[in-house]
């Protein structure tokens, strides 16, 4: 597929969307490096907060650029302060990085105000109260909440399980294993 792309690019080299394509495509194909220059080129031919929020990814999670991956996570907001998804990876980078808790908190809430069924902000949310408020009961909510947008989320399933089992005497934790290893038989999660 991204052989495609590169012969869009080559024929289309103003084209900024294909170029942010391109980039997505290859960041998930391992050329980073790569991916990195059409993020950037797409950028430069057009900002777009889905260019921003794409690099910023890209720095964080594979380049370790974590400080210029916040700045473009904040101008994906800038440029759309209504997309869940963005105030989602913004929170997810403060927890991640040691940034500023009050303010992923924040992103959080403000991800779900916008989508209410934003399984990735429910499930992060819930992180977030496991592990910094200790209100396991609002963690809870939140993971069951992220299981009713998709009951198969692995992640979910496998993060609730884990919390029954911690925190509330494990009733229900087994079940959730299961569901998590048949919806997801060849994960190396288990």
């Amino acid at each position: 597929v991204h052989g495609q792309w590169r012969a869009i690019v080559a024929a289309n080299p103003e084209d900024a969307g294909a170029h942010r394509k391109l980039g997505f495509l290859l960041t998930h194909v391992g050329e980073h490096k790569t991916a990195r220059h059409h993020y950037e080129t797409s950028i430069r031919l057009r900002p777009t907060a889905s260019g921003h929020n794409g690099l910023g990814c890209l720095l964080e999670q594979h380049l370790n650029e974590i400080a210029a991956a916040r700045g473009h996570y904040e101008t994906a907001i800038a440029l759309e302060p209504r997309t869940a998804a963005f105030h989602n990876n913004l929170a997810h980078w403060h927890v991640r990085n040691g940034g500023d808790i009050n303010a992923a908190r924040a992103h959080y809430e403000q991800a779900l105000e916008l989508e209410e069924d934003c399984a990735a902000a429910h499930n992060n949310l819930a992180l977030f109260h496991q592990e910094h408020t200790r209100d396991y009961e609002a963690a809870r909510t939140h993971f069951k909440n992220a299981l009713a947008v998709d009951e198969q989320d692995e992640t979910a399933l496998n993060n609730l399980a884990v919390l029954l089992q911690n925190h509330f005497g494990g009733e229900g934790a087994r079940e959730l294993y299961e569901a998590a290893l048949k919806a997801h038989p060849n994960s190396p999660m288990y």
